[in-house]
């Protein structure tokens, strides 16, 4: 009976271990999992930028990929307190459309804010941006998100 016990705890052993590995497989894959590539000048590139320009708190280089008529109506300093601190995102394309010399791309924002464990909450929204093809080059005509004001109107 003893021997049965020992066997059964080691294959209880092995099996913990085993699930442990994967597991951390897993946490590695995901952590390492890079974020999507698009065609650059697309709109869909420049969205990214812009959104990882204002994760970043870069906002110069938010700025600069506003369409000319989104600059006039704010200015770089309208953009410095526009942004979201101390919380976990993950941002996913929905869709993007290009029809002419405009597009729109549709991201959904998954946000997660608080502190652990227990006044942790999570949130989830999306949010449509208009580009505009000026010389070639798309720029962001509307987006609201996170800057407001800065839109074409």
């Amino acid at each position: 009976m003893n021997k049965q016990m020992a066997q059964s705890n080691r294959l209880l052993l092995w099996m913990g271990v085993g699930l442990t590995a994967l597991v951390v497989v897993a946490a590695i894959a995901v952590a390492l999992r890079s974020p999507a590539m698009f065609e650059p000048g697309s709109p869909e590139a420049v969205v990214q930028e812009y959104v990882n320009a204002v994760l970043d708190e870069d906002a110069d280089s938010a700025f600069a990929l506003l369409t000319p008529a989104a600059q006039r109506r704010c200015d770089v300093e309208d953009l410095e307190d526009r942004y979201i601190r101390g919380e976990q995102s993950r941002i996913v394309l929905v869709e993007s459309k290009v029809d002419g010399d405009d597009a729109t791309v549709d991201l959904e924002f998954n946000a997660v804010s608080g502190e652990r464990p227990f006044d942790m909450y999570e949130y989830s929204f999306e949010q449509r941006f208009k580009l505009r093809n000026i010389d070639g080059t798309w720029r962001i005509a509307t987006a609201q998100w996170p800057f407001y004001r800065c839109t074409e109107g």
